[in-house]
């Protein structure tokens, strides 16, 4: 993917926060990969456990 930063239509590309470009996700994907496999699967199921207890929560309406 080249180096161009993602832009809504009529958005000013200087304007557009980093977290839009496609190097800088690709960056934060692999952090968070190296971080996940750096935990012991123990430590995963919680972090799993963790999203659905959010998503949960979001389904019945509660705050988080």
């Amino acid at each position: 993917m080249d180096s161009e930063r993602v832009t809504a239509a009529g958005e000013d590309p200087a304007e557009v926060p980093a977290t839009l470009d496609p190097a800088s996700a690709e960056q934060e994907d692999d952090g968070l990969i190296l971080w996940m496999l750096s935990l012991t699967p123990a430590q995963r199921l919680e972090v799993a456990q963790g999203f659905v207890d959010s998503i949960q929560a979001l389904r019945n309406g509660r705050r988080v």
